[in-house]
Parts: C-alpha cells; sequence; structure tokens
C-alpha cells in the first residue's frame, strides 16, 4: 500500500468501502477510475490526477425523462442547485442524468478519513441543494 501522501486508485478502492460503498471496481473504459455505488447516495467515480493536484469526483443520479418544455424548469432547479451549494457543481450530462462534480485536493499526509469527510460533507449538500431546488421530484 502506498504512503498516505501518495494515493492511488488501488488506495481509493480500499477507503470507499469505509463509507458504506459497495461493489468498488475500476472503470471498464478507463482503468484509472475508480467506480462504486452506494445504498442512499449516488454512483459516483473518482480518478486521481496528480497533475492537478486533486482527486476528480463526479457522482450520478438518473433523471426521469422530461415532457415538452420541460427542460427549462429542470435547468433552472439544476441554477438554483448550484447557487446553493459551494462544494458541488450541479449539470446533466447528454442522456439527461444529474451529474454533479468536485475535488479533493491531494495533500502530503493524506488520509481515508479526510476522503471520508469530504464524502460525508458532500452527501449534506447534495440533501440541501436538492431540497432548495426541487431537483428531488425530477430524479428517478
Amino acid at each position: 500500500m502506498a504512503a498516505a501522501y501518495e494515493p492511488t486508485k488501488d488506495w481509493l478502492a480500499g477507503v470507499l468501502p469505509e463509507g458504506g460503498y459497495t461493489d468498488v471496481r475500476f472503470g471498464s473504459r478507463d482503468p484509472e477510475v475508480v467506480v462504486a455505488d452506494h445504498p442512499s447516495r449516488p454512483n459516483i467515480t473518482l480518478r486521481i490526477r496528480r497533475d492537478l493536484g486533486i482527486i476528480a469526483i463526479m457522482h450520478s443520479w438518473r433523471m426521469k425523462k422530461t415532457g415538452w418544455g420541460q427542460g427549462k424548469v429542470v435547468l433552472a432547479a439544476i441554477n438554483k442547485a448550484n447557487a446553493v451549494t459551494w462544494l458541488n457543481n450541479f449539470t446533466r450530462d447528454d442522456e439527461g442524468d444529474l451529474l454533479v462534480t468536485s475535488y479533493v485536493t491531494l495533500t502530503e499526509g493524506m488520509a481515508a478519513c479526510d476522503v471520508l469527510l469530504h464524502l460525508e460533507r458532500e452527501a449534506s449538500q447534495f440533501r440541501n441543494a436538492i431540497s432548495a431546488s426541487d431537483l428531488a421530484k425530477w430524479i428517478a
């Protein structure tokens, strides 16, 4: 195992189960990506970006299909979610799913608890932003 200040994808894969994540695996298209599921949180994808000094994080939720003219309503809800959170960025992908991106700065002495605390804070931010923005009615 690498030192705490040198996180690797294997290290990340070992940390996630401590936070309740299951089915931890490496990306099928990109083996440098760690993917995991959680019973009460969105799916998560992590990638160590040493060139940027971060662990990039992306969460995803399936969204309900929007009807004619509802796209603007959903975008307004996403914008409202972005207005009330400081830790995450809410967007939609090409398939209409909700994506939330963030990052953890790589630091010397980084430990598993640093990553898990960040993910816990994100979960709290998700609940607040989704509640304040009415996004909950659009999540499948």
